[in-house]
């Protein structure tokens, strides 16, 4: 998987970015929010992706 700024992209602009379907992204930004890279916020198509808020 090719890294971009998840933050600010939709699923279909990473699956674009990255050469991968659009199901293929999914399940790799579940994966990265599963080993806390990344948290999702929001449900179904209104999922945005961003880094974790660093422990205090």
């Amino acid at each position: 998987m090719r890294y971009v700024n998840c933050a600010t992209q939709s699923t279909k602009e990473i699956s674009r970015l990255t050469g991968c379907s659009v199901k293929q992204a999914i399940n790799d930004l579940n994966l990265l929010i599963e080993d806390g890279v990344l948290m999702g916020y929001g449900e179904g198509r209104n999922v945005v992706y961003a880094k974790p808020h660093p422990k205090a």
